[in-house]
């Protein structure tokens, strides 16, 4: 059985938490309780816990105290917070702090409580508790964890196609608040950790996936605004992204890898390898998928004659681009025309 130590202020939380929750059915067994995280702290000196449920407003001590202090003497020991909504910036400092999940005392029922106990015990005997954490009710497929991935890494910062086929991936896997909470947060984390940002935006409450996604899109502008600013010309994050911009403001123009590179002051070989790195694809697919992107656009405007939108996209061969044009979006450019006409 995992051992559990219940760490509340309030005596009805902690009683009530106590009785509707099938300890036993969740491989669990609560030994102990306390008023605070002082009073926590003296009975973890004296009694094994694998698991302490902590509320994050209490006296004396506050739960990220008890946290901070209780990891330094107990490393293995694991924690999941009690919170209200209001108290959400709090729940996102003990998500950093690698707690494994919350839970809201606004809806502190039973198949709540019951069903994020139940997986934390199965996280608990797996014994990968701090990675593979799961949402409630949402996925824990390998999927997502390559999602998870994919957003951490920012490569949809530089193309609008990235991130609308990030977005789709993520939908399609159906994750819940919670798990999309979750991601925000390391989002947030990683964000101001790699790129020096200062003045992030705070991480909202979310009711819902699109909520988190519509947040992590205003999060990618706002980054790539800041950074593209920044003077220093000196950081290959910077200067990649002002390439991406200045291959967009060039679409029409012949471009080459060699002169984007100079653009942005970087050379040539380096600024290859970088790109790769950070949008995950070569400089020559990113020019394509920008240009057909550019394409698209126009062809649903319906500005510019269909014969004409290869050179406005900087293809002098019409049919060449015709061909670009089929293998990514699996229909001519005509056909494509027709059917934004036809849905018009």
């Amino acid at each position: 059985m995992i051992r559990v130590l219940i760490v509340d202020d309030d005596k009805l939380a902690r009683k009530g938490l106590i009785s509707i929750v099938p300890w036993a059915d969740c491989g669990m067994e609560v030994v102990g309780e306390a008023a605070n995280g002082a009073k926590a702290l003296d009975f973890l000196e004296a009694n094994p816990v694998e698991l302490a449920v902590v509320d994050l407003t209490m006296p004396v001590m506050t739960g990220l105290e008890f946290i901070e202090a209780s990891r330094e003497r107990w490393p293995e020991l694991q924690y999941v917070v009690l919170s209200f909504h209001e108290d959400f910036q709090n729940v996102q400092s003990a998500l950093r702090l690698g707690t494994l999940d919350y839970i809201s005392k606004m809806r502190l029922e039973q198949s709540d409580c019951t069903e994020v106990f139940r997986r934390v015990g199965k996280l608990l005997q797996s014994k990968d508790a701090p990675e593979t954490a799961p949402g409630e009710n949402g996925t824990t497929s390998e999927g997502w964890q390559e999602i998870k991935r994919e957003w951490l890494h920012f490569g949809w910062l530089y193309s609008a196609d990235i991130l609308e086929s990030l977005r789709t991936q993520t939908l399609a896997l159906a994750p819940s608040p919670r798990q999309i909470e979750h991601l925000l947060v390391r989002v947030h984390e990683t964000a101001g950790e790699a790129y020096q940002w200062s003045q992030i935006p705070g991480v909202p409450g979310i009711s819902g996936v699109e909520e988190g996604l519509g947040w992590l899109e205003k999060l990618g502008k706002a980054l790539t605004e800041e950074l593209i600013a920044r003077e220093d010309s000196g950081n290959t994050a910077v200067c990649l992204l002002r390439a991406a911009e200045y291959i967009r403001g060039h679409i029409a123009e012949p471009l080459s890898m060699k002169a984007v590179a100079q653009q942005v002051n970087l050379s040539r070989s380096y600024f290859a390898a970088s790109f790769k790195k950070a949008t995950g694809m070569t400089f020559n697919h990113f020019l394509r998928m920008e240009r057909v992107r550019a394409a698209r656009t126009l062809l649903e405007k319906g500005t510019v004659p269909v014969h004409d939108v290869a050179q406005h996209v900087g293809y002098e061969d019409v049919k060449y681009f015709a061909q670009v044009f089929t293998q990514q979006v699996g229909v001519t450019p005509m056909e494509y025309r027709a059917r934004c006409v036809g849905g018009l």
